[in-house]
Parts: C-alpha cells; structure tokens; sequence
C-alpha cells in the first residue's frame, strides 16, 4: 500500500550519504565517530541553505497584539521565532474585517523620522535583526483607539531546525530528502579521500537535486508584459 507519509530521520539521511561514496557497504551501520562528523555536517548544510533562500514551508504567520504608545516589538527566545525575516506585514482591523498593507523602510529611512513617537496607524515598520532576536519598529505609534481595533499580522521565514539526536526528522519537505543526501554525500566526501572526478559528479547530482527541490517549492504568480509604445522611435526615452 502506498502511503504519502515517507519521510527520513536524521541518521537515515546520514547513512545514505555514506553509501553513496562508498564508505559504507549494503547492510553495515557506521561508527559512532562517522555519526557524529556527519550529523556536524548535515547541520551546517541546513545552515547554508538558509542562504539560497528558503522554501514556502518556512513561511509563518504571526498575529502581533498592539500595545498603546509602544512602536517597538520583540521577537526573542520566548516566542520560538528569534532571528527571522519577514516578508510581508499588515494592519488587521478587527471591526472592519480589512487589512492595511504596511510598507517597509530601511534602517536610514526609520533614522531619519522626525518624530517617532507621533501617533496615529501604523503603515509602516523597520525590522531589525540580531543574531538571538529580532525587532520591529512600526510608524506611527498607534494609540488608545488604533490598538483597541487593530493588530499586526506578521508573515516570516523562519530557520530550518538543526538535527541533534539520530530519530531528528528534517525540517523540509519530503522533496528536499534526496537533495540533502547527496549534498551531505558531498559536503563529507573529502574527508574520506573522494576528491576529483568522482567528487565532481556528486557535486553535479547534488546541485541538480537541491535546485529542483528549492524550484518546487517556490511561490507561482503569474506576470503581465507591456508593449513599449514608444520603442519604435529611436532615441525616445
């Protein structure tokens, strides 16, 4: 019977790679200290593909009480949601049932307000990040009346979760499962002495496989073109 629920535990993925560039033969088990070089490496693969730009499943959302005359709110430990990214925010009327898009601002643009603290609704923020929280500014300040009928939708990517113990299942879509064993295959493989032509067509699978799998979970929109009217006369600008 087929069954949509396959998936991989940590050491799975572990083994796998370590087939597939000959280490371990049908049948054997490694050694805890191949199980520990590994598992350090699948975490910092996890780690570096946060830098490729992560997938729709690590998209959130996060509904933010307003606090009145407060124009900073802190995302930390505690909230499980330190160090994220945000991709969209909106002002959620309650009442009204309608949203306000907000707009971003660089760190420059939010320095350069006169005065932060003015009140009104919030239709902008500046969000900063440090390495164990993360912190959104929002403009205006909302007041008694904008925080008794509004608050904050946040959408955000968070970090993938690294994998500590062997029965860890990947924080990624079952797609990304043959993509990781072969980057972990390569990722580990110099260790064992695999270098040159055999290193490179691992590297070349490893690519294919992690580009297929971030393609696939990708947002699709759609795109409208437009005619240039004015590009059949030369020199119009």
């Amino acid at each position: 019977m087929s069954s949509y629920g396959f998936t991989l535990n940590r050491d799975q993925v572990i083994n796998g790679a370590l087939r597939l560039i000959g280490v371990l033969a049908e049948g054997e088990t490694p050694s805890a200290t191949q199980v520990s070089n590994a598992a350090e490496a699948l975490n910092l693969l996890v780690l570096q593909w946060e830098t490729k730009g992560l997938p729709l499943c690590a998209i959130s959302k996060q509904v933010v009480p307003l606090v009145t005359n407060q124009n900073k709110y802190d995302f930390g430990i505690s909230n499980n949601i330190k160090n994220f990214e945000v991709t969209n925010m909106l002002m959620h009327n309650k009442v009204a049932n309608s949203d306000i898009i907000m707009q971003t601002m660089s760190r420059s643009d939010y320095l350069r307000l006169g005065n932060k603290s003015s009140n009104g609704t919030p239709v902008q923020y500046y969000h900063e990040l440090q390495k164990d929280f993360a912190s959104v500014y929002v403009y205006p300040t909302p007041d008694l009346t904008v925080t008794q009928n509004y608050e904050i939708h946040i959408w955000y990517q968070k970090p993938f979760q690294t994998m500590d113990a062997s029965t860890d299942i990947p924080d990624f879509p079952n797609e990304f499962l043959n993509a990781l064993k072969w980057n972990l295959a390569v990722m580990i493989a110099p260790e064992y002495g695999i270098i040159d032509t055999k290193l490179d067509r691992l590297e070349k699978m490893a690519d294919k496989l992690a580009d297929d799998a971030f393609d696939f979970n990708v947002e699709h929109t759609s795109i409208n073109f437009q005619p240039d009217r004015w590009g059949m006369w030369p020199g119009r600008h």
